[in-house]
């Protein structure tokens, strides 16, 4: 035992002094300073014209306004050793981070400046807009409408008012927030981080991916909306869906609140379902431990529940 903590204290150590002289590189290699991250503002205009939008970065986040005085422009605050090139070819806005950092560039003290990029655009319809970044957060509000939405991110969060034919956010570890759009489809998928859908109307598909946290859903009227999750709770109010509602998840707790579908489908390992919906059903339920009360109604869609451990409870309201 003795044996194995000297050699933890030995590994401690090496690593300490690895630290200290990978330090010490960097400010020598930054001529003495501490390495600190320095930002300049850059700006692009003159621009032309442009349907399409493509964005790849890192660090900064992403930020869409209206243009005050009609004309398309970038507005870069970024570091030094991570400009970005922005350009308009075929009519696709391009703006793309260009990583120049060393190794040694990574040593040294955190700045709590955040990279930024705001993109002002003269209209309110354009074709499609990709962003894919790694840690930086993106907002796009309700001025703008695209055909097509795609958002690609790492760490950071995601606000989205905008409308779309399209609209698809798919995040590693983040919170994903839609309200207020229309849409022909939408997806959405995080591993760690809540989702959150409001106010919104969807043509025809709303389908939902997530690990862990929860989703909130209210005031959504859809076609099919399907809900696949691991671990965390899903509530639902005022929610509508003309066709097939499918929610599955492992552990957590199901909630409808004055919802309604055409079908319903419930698949719940560990965790309650309550429920109070707008009109009858025929419900099928299997529940291993737990209590069930559902109306005796024989009309309607089939609404079937499974559930392993929870009590399953459903109402009819007016």
């Amino acid at each position: 035992m003795k044996t194995v903590a000297k050699i933890l204290l030995i590994i401690a150590f090496g690593l300490i002094v690895c630290g200290a002289v990978f330090f010490g590189v960097g400010i020598i290699m930054n001529d003495g300073d501490i390495p600190m991250a320095k930002y300049d503002v850059k700006s692009y205009g003159e621009l032309g014209n442009f349907n399409d939008i493509y964005i790849n970065t890192t660090t900064a986040d992403i930020l869409f306004e209206k243009a005050p005085d009609g004309k398309a422009k970038v507005v870069c605050y970024e570091q030094e050793k991570q400009p970005h090139n922005v350009l308009v070819k075929d009519e696709k806005l391009t703006i793309e981070v260009q990583d120049n950092r060393k190794w040694y560039d990574y040593v040294g003290i955190n700045s709590s400046k955040t990279a930024k990029i705001t993109v002002y655009l003269p209209q309110n319809v354009y074709n499609s807009l990709f962003v894919k970044t790694s840690t930086g957060c993106v907002n796009l509000n309700n001025y703008f409408n695209f055909l097509s939405i795609e958002v690609e991110g790492s760490t950071g969060d995601v606000i989205c008012c905008s409308n779309a034919n399209d609209i698809k956010i798919y995040l590693s570890t983040g919170d994903i927030e839609v309200n207020g759009i229309t849409a022909k489809n939408l997806r959405l998928k995080v591993s760690t981080g809540e989702i959150e859908v409001a106010n919104s109307s969807v043509e025809n598909e709303v389908k939902i991916e997530f690990s862990t946290d929860d989703v909130s859903i209210k005031n959504l009227t859809a076609d099919n909306l399907t809900v696949n999750g691991e671990t965390g709770d899903v509530n639902l109010s005022n929610v509508i869906v003309s066709g097939k509602m499918n929610i599955k998840a492992s552990t957590g707790e199901v909630t409808l609140n004055r919802c309604d579908a055409g079908e319903i489908k419930i698949n719940l390992s560990t965790g309650d379902v309550k429920a109070s919906l707008l009109s009858s059903k025929i419900f099928i339920v299997d529940t291993n431990t737990g209590k069930k009360q559902v109306p005796n109604t024989t009309q309607g869609g089939i609404c079937e529940i499974t559930n392993s451990t929870g009590d399953i409870t459903f109402t009819i309201v007016s």
